[in-house]
């Protein structure tokens, strides 16, 4: 447990330190998100009479989407990050288990995507672009993302299994995120909620809007993310190991 730990501590200091060597590109990552914000809210209100102005009804769905992006690419941008770098290798032989180093890697990332997410919102309160309880609501409905996030690692693992064997797969990982947030978006905004299981972060994409609408949850909408999140987990981490041992057996894992 202390190696888990200690390795969770490196990783967040390394991101961390890069977020501190590279601070223009991180203050300007909030800022497009503020900008792109802006102008969908906007855009759709002066397409739409029925839309709310003020934002606050798009502001779910933007943080949703902003999320499920970024955590569905998460694991493939750093395998290929790593290879780029020529330290695949070396990351791998210095794991105890490869995956799991993926998986922190992956929870640093969604933490500092949380802290951005939060400035995002206050920023768009403070500037009365939404409505502040929506910071409120944003924070009460974090712990359904951290119990959520697994069904897309999940995913991710999936996908970086792939990677190891076809390393460049950056078109169909793109074509794969778009395809399974519109996916996603159907299903969770459905009535049929026996369907959410059977989609990864339906469940929690499901119950945030409900938090963010001031909605209440009851305990079976936990209990089917949770089971949502050990299933994806569960076999994404079946496909990685076996594709893990394919790429070694024919030596292509370092390679790029």
């Amino acid at each position: 447990m202390r190696y888990y730990f200690l390795l969770a501590k490196s990783i967040l200091s390394k991101d961390i330190l890069y977020i501190r060597r590279y601070w223009l590109n991180s203050v300007f990552s909030v800022f497009i998100m503020i900008v792109f914000f802006i102008g969908l809210t906007y855009g759709i209100d002066n397409m739409s009479l029925e839309y709310d102005s003020n934002g606050s009804s798009f502001l779910g769905g933007y943080v949703v989407w902003i999320f499920t992006t970024s955590c569905f690419s998460t694991m493939v941008n750093n395998i290929s990050t790593e290879a780029n770098l020529g330290t695949l290798e070396q990351l791998y032989i210095n794991s105890k288990f490869f995956y799991s180093t993926l998986i922190l890697q992956a929870f640093s990332s969604f933490f500092i995507l949380l802290v951005q997410i939060t400035l995002l919102i206050f920023i768009l309160s403070s500037f009365r672009i939404v409505e502040f309880e929506y910071l409120n609501n944003y924070l009460l409905a974090v712990p359904i993302f951290i119990l959520g996030m697994p069904s897309l690692w999940g995913v991710g693992l999936f996908l970086a299994a792939i990677v190891l064997n076809y390393k460049n797969i950056t078109s169909i990982y793109t074509a794969l995120s778009s395809l399974f947030f519109a996916l996603m978006s159907y299903v969770s905004g459905s009535y049929s909620s026996h369907t959410y299981i059977f989609i990864p972060f339906a469940s929690a994409s499901n119950s945030f809007q409900k938090i963010m609408s001031n909605e209440s949850l009851n305990f079976l909408s936990v209990i089917e993310i949770i089971l949502n999140s050990l299933m994806f987990l569960s076999l994404g981490l079946f496909f990685f190991k076996k594709y893990e041992r394919k790429s070694k057996e024919k030596a292509k894992f370092a390679q790029h």
